[in-house]
This record gives C-alpha cells, structure tokens and sequence, in this order.
C-alpha cells in the first residue's frame, strides 16, 4: 500500500456542494422545514465516500492517517452494537447516520482536499453562501420574509430553527475572523474589510439569536483559535498583537453601549440560574439520560432513542 494520489476532482464537487446546496435547502410544505437538510446531505456524503471507496481499492493505496481514526471507528462500531441490540432500531439508525456523515465529511475533506487552491475553492463558497444566509436573517428581522416558518418573530435565516442557526454561526465566525486577520497581514484592504463585516454580522446576529449554548460554543472556539494564532505566531506575523488586543476591546465596548450589550447581559444573567428557564430542562435532560443508560445495561438505551424513552423517565412536573 502506498500513499493515496489525489482524488478525482468529483468527490471534491461533492463536498462543495454540500457547502453551497445544504444551508439554503429548507421546505415549508412539511411539518418539519429542516427534512431536506439531512436528506441532502446523507445523499451527497455517502455517495462521495462510496465514490473514494472505489477509487482507493483501484489504486491500491492508503487514505491519510489521521489521529481522530481509531476513535471514530470505535464511535461507529459502538452506535452500530447499540443499534443491533436496540428495541428501536429505526431510530438508531437514523442517528447512527447522521454522526456518521458528520465524520464523513471531516475524513473526506482531509483525504480530498489536498492543495491551497481546493481549500481556497470550498472557504470561498463557505464564505459566499454565509454572507446570504446572513443578509436573509437581517431581512427576516426587519419583516421581510416570503416563508412562512411557523413562529411570530422567526430569526432562522434558512435553518427553521434558532439553535441550528446559532451552531451554522458558531462555524462561521473564526474562520471568517481568521480570515479577516490573514488578509489584513497581506494588505488587502478590501477583502479584509468585508470578511471584518461578515464577521460582526455573525456575531451581531449569534447575540440575536439568544441561543446560550452557541454562545459557550463561540467562546470556546475564539479561545482555542487565539491559542492557535499566539502559539504559533500568526498574529504577531499579521497585524500585531496590541491592534488585535485594541479591536477585541474596540469590540466588547460597543457591544456593552448598544442594544444588543442589553440582550447579551440578560443572557447571561440566566446561566448560573438553575430553577428555571433552559438550564433546569438541561439538567432534567442530562439526570434523565444517565437513569436511561443504567437502566439498559452496557449499551445504554441505545443511540437516537431519547424520544421514545424520555416520557418513560421524565418528572412528573416536566410536561415537555
């Protein structure tokens, strides 16, 4: 076996499309808007794996050797054991899907995508298709939307719901920041300013959306990304460590000032409160999921079955 040659250029069209067609693919015409999302990207992602199968066997070759590997493989085994013992098996297949699709992706995109010109290809499309999902939820707020989402104040841009809204932005915001910081080290003013205003939508938009847990993400995300660009000199390369420390203040201070300083702070008040609100549904959730699990042996009450087994274990007083 010896290293993989580059892909055919099909796979990687696959994975664009999957960056371009999935955030905009919605439908009103069902109860749930968000159906096609994972039909779509089932569809493309397995086709493209079941394309890279064939043409790793015709070559001979070994994929690339990643360390996230062996974990996967023991994810995957493990959901697929669960899903053998499950008492439903639909459901955990279903689950057990889409985990696997999001490893897929990662796994193709490292074994596919192997020069600056392809990566370049598959960010600028990211970076396209986010800006219109990101002017669409400015209309939505301001009371120009043609859907009907089914909510009085919808702010879903195209994702139906809130959370997933705030996940998709939680993605989008470092690497547009980053993106941002390496353009402005290069001079390109230009391009450097419109990724510096793609950012703060997101993040303006992330505040709006009011989802807790996206925050945290975000947070986490911003943390590890500076990690990232001090350890290994990236920022110091750029721009320069005080400008950045300067706009990040800059940043903060006209959060604080503006309405949306008001919506943040609100917010944030609620994390530490655990008699009410999204935190005590939280923890309903997480003490509900341990007694399931303790209850069905080594496998748990298998993957994707929460649905079926929660009103089982649920509080008398929680009626959700």
């Amino acid at each position: 076996m010896y290293r993989l040659p580059d892909p055919p250029a099909f796979i990687r069209g696959l994975l664009l499309s999957i960056v371009l067609l999935v955030p905009f693919s919605f439908t009103s015409l069902t109860q749930n808007v968000e159906l096609i999302k994972p039909v779509l990207l089932h569809l493309i992602i397995f086709t493209a794996a079941a394309v890279f199968l064939v043409f790793s066997k015709r070559q001979m070759a070994a994929p690339v050797r990643m360390a996230l590997n062996a974990p996967l493989a023991v994810f995957v085994l493990y959901c697929a054991a669960q899903t053998a013992f499950s008492k439903y098996p639909y459901s955990s297949i279903e689950e057990t899907l889409r985990f696997t699709s999001y490893f897929l992706f990662i796994y193709l995109t490292v074994n596919c995508v192997r020069t600056t010109g392809q990566a370049v290809k598959i960010t600028a499309g990211f970076i396209f298709v986010t800006t219109i999902v990101c002017l669409y939820g400015i209309l939505q707020k301001i009371g120009m939307d043609w859907v009907i989402w089914g909510s009085e104040e919808p702010f879903v841009s195209t994702f139906g719901n809130k959370n997933f809204f705030g996940g998709y932005l939680v993605l989008v915001i470092p690497l547009a920041l980053q993106l941002t910081l390496f353009h402005a080290g290069k001079k390109a003013v230009l391009k450097s300013a419109a990724l510096g205003l793609l950012t703060l939508t997101a993040m303006v938009e992330l505040i709006m959306c009011t989802v807790k847990g996206a925050w945290l993400g975000l947070i986490a995300a911003l943390v590890f990304l500076a990690f990232i660009n001090f350890r290994y000199g990236m920022i110091k390369i750029s721009i320069g460590r005080r400008r950045v420390a300067a706009a990040a203040a800059g940043l903060i201070l006209i959060a604080a000032i503006s309405p949306l300083g008001g919506i943040l702070l609100d917010e944030i008040r609620t994390f530490g409160n655990l008699k009410g609100g999204s935190n005590i549904i939280r923890l309903i959730i997480w003490k509900t999921s341990l007694d399931m699990y303790l209850d069905n042996g080594p496998f748990g009450a298998a993957i994707g079955t929460l649905q079926e087994y929660f009103p089982r274990y649920r509080p008398p007083h929680y009626s959700r």
